[in-house]
């Protein structure tokens, strides 16, 4: 009986803190006007750019505070340096690209107009790993919409899942990051007083979240889950609503007919995996009661000259690796996929040509 009571207890209990959920503000050190350095070295025989700017207090305004007339430039251990020009306000760009090889370690240097320097802790560039595949799931969106009487209702959007799985090169212990954009194509049909308008259409989508996968914690990962697309039903771009200002007459047919998806894999040290991991689990955060721990977010950023200064960023390495496949759709979310070379190029972000289809629209 004691065990049973017990039980009942721990049950109780949880359902009272499920109950009682609230918001929790950390009480956070300020460290305002630090230095924030962004960057990161590929292996792309490129220009490589350096964003420098301040930080503000956590309950100040958000707005950007550029640092300008710094002295900043890529060095390598054996010696090679590559100088950098102010292109805009704090934004620093290399004067020529910068040819990195595997297995070479590569640094950060800064000298601020007064005089202060910092530099990055040396980061190795690793060898490409190749993405060998990209997986494609069907999935179901949930929304809430207003129906034709303003009332709120739950529709269901159909949408692909994609995800990856990672493969170390031999002898390396990595980490990676992940981005993609899409170019959707879709077609919409609409007639007035007997005559028809079909529209080809297209739209540009990419991710907004960062992918992390860190083999130290993240081995048993059999894929990586990098987000979901939704596409196009009557009326909707799901879940975003269709501009019909853009057409002529009324719509009669709307929906998606395929799409190009352009994955870029980053292959990074695993400290640099575990810092985006960290940025990644503060930005998921909304201050609820199981909402992932508050942690210290540790750069690889110091001041030389004054140790008592902080600064916070990280300056990666990269070798990078990407894959483009071209998905039709047809009745389901879709039904064959497969790879190509080149991801098209389209003119615009979001556009709809009246009779007119692109050379990439299919």
């Amino acid at each position: 009986m004691k065990k049973s009571t017990y039980k009942w207890i721990l049950i109780t209990g949880l359902f009272l803190l499920a109950g009682c959920e609230d918001y929790y503000v950390p009480e956070i050190e300020p460290q305002p006007d630090a230095l924030v350095v962004e960057g990161i070295l590929t292996d792309r025989n490129e220009h490589a750019r350096i964003k420098l700017s301040r930080s503000a207090g956590f309950n100040d305004r958000s707005f950007f505070s550029s640092v300008q007339k710094a002295t900043v430039s890529i060095e390598s251990e054996q010696g090679e340096s590559w100088p950098t020009g102010e292109i805009s306000k704090g934004l620093y760009e290399t004067l020529s690209p910068v040819s990195t090889r595997t297995g070479e370690s590569y640094f950060l240097k800064i000298r601020l107009s007064d005089g202060t320097e910092y530099r990055s802790e040396s980061e190795i560039m690793l060898p490409p790993s190749p993405i060998d595949s990209i997986y494609l799931t069907n999935s179901l969106f949930k929304d809430v919409y207003l129906n034709y009487w303003g009332e709120p209702e739950v529709k269901n959007f159909t949408g692909i899942t994609f995800s990856v799985k990672p493969r170390r090169s031999p002898g390396t212990d990595p980490g990676f990051l992940y981005q993609w954009n899409a170019l959707l194509n879709y077609y919409v049909y609409s007639t007035e007083l007997g005559t028809d308008f079909p529209y080809y259409c297209w739209k540009q989508l990419s991710s907004k979240l960062i992918y992390v996968y860190d083999y130290g914690q993240d081995d048993r990962i059999v894929e990586l889950p990098l987000g979901d697309l939704h596409f196009l039903s009557y009326y909707t771009l799901s879940p975003e609503p269709i501009d019909t200002s853009w057409f002529e007459g009324t719509i009669v047919a709307a929906y998606s007919t395929g799409f190009y998806y352009h994955l870029t894999q980053y292959a990074i040290t695993s400290k640099g995996a575990r810092f985006w991991r960290s940025v990644r689990n503060q930005t998921e955060a909304s201050g609820k009661l199981f909402d992932p721990i508050e942690e210290q977010i540790i750069g690889n950023i110091y001041c030389v000259s004054d140790s008592t200064k902080v600064a916070f960023g990280y300056f990666n390495t990269a070798s990078l690796s990407d894959r483009v496949i071209r998905v039709t759709m047809k009745r389901e979310p879709f039904t064959d996929y497969g790879t190509i070379d080149i991801m098209p190029t389209a003119p615009s972000l979001h556009e709809c040509l009246l009779y007119e289809k692109t050379e990439f629209w299919f």
